[in-house]
């Protein structure tokens, strides 16, 4: 688990670079959570839209893995702090 603490600089690509190594290493999936639900910034570092994440799969139905996006190569996936309801 990595956690920033401060709104430095930095921050989002440590906790993102850190899950895109372990998905070259790991053979199964690796899931970054982005927890900060005040103020989501992952999404950006990525370069996706910031879109039903942690917030939505907290108050609706439904498998965790639908509110999560694939990012990176591969096996790497972004459950963001957005909450922006499913259609």
């Amino acid at each position: 688990m990595f956690c920033g603490v401060s709104q430095e600089v930095g921050r989002d690509g440590i906790c993102a670079q850190a899950g895109e190594l372990l998905a070259n290493l790991k053979q199964g999936s690796i899931c970054i959570v982005d927890a900060n639900v005040t103020s989501p910034s992952l999404h950006a570092y990525f370069g996706v839209e910031n879109d039903h994440g942690l917030s939505a799969a907290i108050v609706e139905s439904g498998p965790v893995m639908g509110f999560t996006q694939q990012v990176g190569r591969g096996r790497l996936r972004l459950l963001n702090g957005a909450y922006r309801p499913l259609d």
